[in-house]
């Protein structure tokens, strides 16, 4: 880890491109780590387990997204130390609380919600789950003061750490034959890993300045910044539904089997590009609240050049997808896990629209209009839901619901990346 952090230190750099390197760079080499190991995890777990870690993570997706009600987004924002310190300490507490009512509700009624589903299996980790929203809350606040602070060799090394520690408690379960826990239990250690070094790492670094922390500003910043409470939280909980919503319906519908081709195809192709997506995601938002506080234009052209770029670096990859994906799952990882490239496959297209709009999307979050992500997000669950369950009722297979999501999925983020510009220039032309 200590070679790693020395060679990312070697890409650190003023420049848009040099940041996104840094981040990318090490969240390629653990999403590599991920990939590259699969094809041994697929090989000491069953489809069927990795169908429950699919429904896992859906649950645990879902509820995150409005653990800290969304304050981490406004941290990077205030042009005050202090606003931003006590943003910081709010969302902390958030998540905190937010996640021991979450717990306490799984514990009076999560039996039932999760007979209904016919998913019985986790009623046994309802601890896991509380453990991994804990973990994505305070992960998801201490990442954005670390945005703030542009220590994005700080958020590059706290990736490598959760992949790292999820890859080695999943091995090591796998290979005891504890069935689909140790899945689990890599995912909730891995997230709350990566959030004790971040947290431990920003109280070095900044702790002589925590001393600004009071309630009576806390309860400022959260009125000045209600907008993320009020519209970003619940455009959040149906942009998380919409992504995690689906292994819930097909497991449902197809069987957690189904669930758990959809889950190999997620980890090796959805996932990675993710999460290259976020590393851009969490530049974008760093410099881009900056250039919209002081030069409009140069956001302008930040969002312009990104699209385009994003969308050149992701066609090769997509072309690979769309023809060689059922060959080479099955020639990896096992001839059971061939019709996840036939899923690949179908979501090809989508995956390239999300590579290119996902991390672009705080754009409506900067420029504050977080309630044209609302009803974007509301429209675009809703076609979900409706497509899957009209596959379902029709007795579609497998296939063509996988392939009913993809263009749903593919036609929102087309629409995002109109409303993106044109909230930049009603936004240029305020200021005219």
């Amino acid at each position: 880890m200590k070679q790693m952090t020395v060679m990312l230190q070697k890409l650190k750099g003023h420049g848009f491109l040099n940041k996104v390197i840094l981040l990318a760079g090490g969240t390629a080499v653990a999403q590599g780590l991920q990939v590259i190991l699969s094809p041994v995890l697929t090989r000491l777990y069953t489809p069927n387990d990795f169908g429950v870690l699919m429904i896992f993570i859906s649950i645990v997706g879902i509820c995150s997204k409005v653990v800290d009600l969304r304050y981490p987004l406004a941290i990077p924002l205030p042009d005050e130390e202090d606003q931003a310190l006590n943003l910081l300490a709010l969302s902390l507490i958030l998540s905190i609380t937010i996640t021991a009512i979450m717990f306490s509700s799984f514990l009076v009624i999560g039996d039932e919600v999760l007979s209904l589903l016919d998913i019985e299996e986790l009623q046994q980790y309802y601890w896991l789950i509380g453990l991994s929203i804990l973990g994505i809350g305070l992960y998801q606040s201490l990442n954005h003061w670390a945005i703030r602070k542009r220590d994005y060799l700080l958020v590059t090394v706290t990736k490598l750490n959760q992949s790292i520690v999820q890859l080695v408690v999943q091995l090591l379960f796998g290979f005891l034959k504890l069935g689909n826990f140790g899945l689990l239990l890599g995912d909730s250690l891995g997230r709350m890993g990566g959030s004790g070094l971040l947290a431990t790492l920003v109280w070095k670094k900044h702790r002589r300045n925590f001393h600004h922390i009071t309630v009576s500003k806390m309860i400022e910043v959260a009125k000045l910044y209600r907008r993320f409470p009020l519209y970003s939280s619940w455009s959040s909980l149906l942009n998380g539904a919409a992504l995690q919503i689906t292994p819930l319906l097909i497991a449902m519908n197809y069987g957690t089997g189904v669930a758990g081709l959809w889950a190999l195809s997620d980890r090796v192709v959805g996932a990675p590009m993710g999460l290259v997506g976020t590393a851009v995601a969490q530049v974008f938002l760093g410099e881009g609240a900056k250039y919209a506080r002081e030069d409009p234009l140069k956001f302008q052209n930040l969002f312009n050049r990104t699209a385009k770029q994003l969308f050149m670096w992701g066609v090769i990859p997509t072309i690979l997808l769309l023809f060689l994906s059922p060959w080479l799952f099955q020639f990896i990882f096992g001839a059971e896990w061939k019709d996840a490239g036939v899923y690949v496959q179908f979501l090809a297209l989508m995956y390239l629209a999300q590579f290119t709009m996902s991390p672009l999307s705080s754009t409506l979050d900067i420029l504050q209009r977080q309630n044209w992500e609302l009803v974007w997000d509301f429209s675009r669950v809703i076609l979900v839901v409706l497509g899957i369950s009209l596959s379902s009722y029709l007795h579609l297979s497998p296939s063509y619901a996988v392939l009913i999501y993809s263009t749903v999925m593919l036609c929102s983020y087309i629409a995002l990346y109109i409303l993106c510009k044109i909230a930049i220039k009603l936004h240029l032309k305020s200021l005219q």
